[in-house]
């Protein structure tokens, strides 16, 4: 018995002989297919052998289903628990150090001119990517509030050429979350050290009620290095006093703000900071170790009066220009600060998970209120601090650290505006 053509039926061998002289070639559905299938010597083993034909051909269909069934849960099974692990275990981000210098020239720092000693710093650019047109505002109080708000200083009221100044009514709007407040929903321990100069009028307005955990510093523009005054130091009506202070939360969540740092009167500002940061992180690697850390050091250096610390007075003596020389050993000042706190984050193998980040807040001031020569350098850039001109507002910059390319030199159309800072770490870190 034969099974003929695809249709399947069966025939006797001697039927199929008959077709064969006929001439017939199994195309029985006119489909081109010639088939003529012997199955068996009689018609019961022939019924039998086409339904183990149906039954294998079933089978095999119903494996091919149940592989491909399978593979589909696995599939899924093994996106959910990627979806689920993604969720549970997002990266870390990284600890961040924010350095902002203040009145530093385009000329001030030793990847731009030779005579200017900045070891650490440059080492820093040089391991990171140099900014080479990064833009501030030409003065102090408008570019703060733009890094920390992400906006144009005018749609704060902040425009013009003009800081708070002591005794003057002026603070950036509570209207405004601000950057140190997104990193604290992010998880950070922010913290800042320096300079604020944006506004104190009341409670409400000062450092650890707009993100810090702790602040330890002055509230004004500028102060004596050493007595940490403002009295005749750009203020209204000479209206000032002293100025420094820690102001941090306790342990139950209260604000403490009287804390005067009266003993510190003599003390240079640099060695109260220093003193100040690497306490910060020492603190963090014991009571927080699973936070980021976000630190701010908002140096006054090299903002006049110039008065490097001691150590470092006898710094440059081939310099002979005394302004650029003292000016030269405050900048250094603020190096050995950068130096010592790198090597604080290391000490706690902290550094190599560090973003870091450098820039002045507005280009050199080359004349001190008094019309004296501070000593610093916008070269080769016109203008200085105030002024339209690139010399106010093209200033050092550079980051460095975890997550950027090495040895890096941005310039050109590839421009990095102040308030961008904020926007990016929006971005980034989804704040």
């Amino acid at each position: 018995w034969y099974k003929v053509g695809k249709g399947g039926r069966k025939f006797s061998a001697t039927f199929v002989s008959l077709l064969k002289n006929e001439n017939y070639d199994g195309d029985d559905d006119g489909d081109g297919q010639h088939v003529i299938t012997y199955l068996a010597r009689d018609e019961s083993t022939a019924v039998e052998v086409k339904e183990k034909e149906k039954s294998t051909k079933y089978f095999t269909k119903f494996v091919f289903l149940v592989i491909v069934v399978f593979l589909l849960v696995l599939l899924a099974v093994g996106v959910l628990c990627w979806h689920l692990l993604d969720k549970r275990t997002p990266p870390k981000p990284p600890h961040v150090l924010m350095l902002i210098a203040d009145d530093l020239g385009w000329a001030d720092v030793g990847w731009h001119s030779s005579d200017i000693s900045t070891p650490t710093l440059t080492s820093l650019a040089r391991s990171g990517v140099i900014l080479k047109h990064f833009y501030s505002q030409p003065i102090c109080t408008a570019s703060r509030a733009a890094l920390l708000t992400g906006r144009y200083p005018f749609k704060l009221g902040l425009q013009g050429s003009r800081p708070f100044l002591a005794g003057r009514i002026g603070s950036l709007p509570l209207s405004e979350e601000l950057f140190p407040q997104l990193m604290q929903k992010k998880g950070y321990r922010t913290h800042m050290v320096g300079k604020w100069h944006l506004g104190f009028e009341s409670k409400a307005y000062t450092p650890i009620h707009r993100g810090f955990h702790s602040f330890t510093g002055f509230y004004n523009g500028m102060q004596d290095y050493l007595t940490h005054t403002t009295s005749g130091l750009d203020t209204v009506m000479d209206v000032g006093g002293y100025d420094m202070r820690r102001d941090l939360w306790d342990a139950q969540g209260r604000s403490s703000m009287d804390n005067i740092l009266w003993s510190l009167n003599g003390t240079h500002s640099n060695v109260i900071f220093n003193e100040e940061a690497i306490e910060i992180i020492n603190a963090h690697n014991t009571h927080h170790t699973e936070d980021p850390l976000f630190l701010c050091m908002s140096y006054p250096n090299p903002h006049s009066p110039i008065q490097p610390p001691a150590e470092f007075q006898s710094n440059n003596p081939q310099m002979q220009n005394q302004a650029r020389r003292d000016y030269a050993n405050l900048v250094y000042a603020l190096d050995d600060s950068v130096s010592k706190i790198t090597s604080a984050l290391k000490e706690h193998d902290m550094f190599d998970d560090t973003l870091v980040i450098f820039f002045s807040d507005n280009g050199g001031s080359l004349m001190t209120q008094d019309d004296a020569p501070t000593g610093s350098s916008n070269y080769p850039l016109k203008g200085d601090k105030a002024g339209l001109w690139e010399g106010g507002n093209r200033v050092p910059a550079f980051l460095s650290g975890k997550g950027i390319p090495k040895g890096q030199v941005r310039s050109g159309a590839k421009r990095m505006l102040y308030f961008t800072i904020f926007q990016t770490f929006r971005a980034q870190f989804e704040l």
